[in-house]
C-alpha cells in the first residue's frame, strides 16, 4: 500500500469521493432548499446538514464497480481501488 497510497490516481479518488460526494451532496440540498423544492427538516442547521453529506461520501460500492470498468491496466485499478477504501 506504502507506494499506492502516494500514487495521483488514489489521491484523485480520495479527493473526488470526500470532497466530490460532501459538496455534491449539500449543494443539491442547499439548492433544493433555496428554490423551494424541499425543505430542510424543522430543528436541524446548515451545520448538521453539511455533516450528513459528509457521511453520504462513505459508500464505496459503486465506486469500486466503476473503477473496475474505468482502468485497463491492475494497476491503475488496484491505484483506483485503495482510494476509495482510503476515502471512504
Amino acid at each position: 500500500i506504502g507506494n499506492l497510497a502516494s500514487d495521483r490516481i488514489t489521491l484523485g479518488v480520495i479527493a473526488g469521493l470526500v470532497l466530490g460526494k460532501t459538496f455534491g451532496v449539500f449543494g443539491a440540498t442547499m439548492l433544493a432548499i433555496k428554490l423551494r423544492i424541499g425543505e430542510r427538516p424543522a430543528g436541524t442547521s446548515i451545520r448538521q446538514l453539511f455533516g450528513l453529506s459528509i457521511v453520504a461520501g462513505v459508500g464505496f460500492t459503486v465506486a469500486l464497480f466503476v473503477a473496475s470498468l474505468s482502468f485497463e491496466s491492475a494497476a491503475a485499478t488496484d491505484s483506483a481501488k485503495v482510494g476509495i477504501l482510503l476515502g471512504s
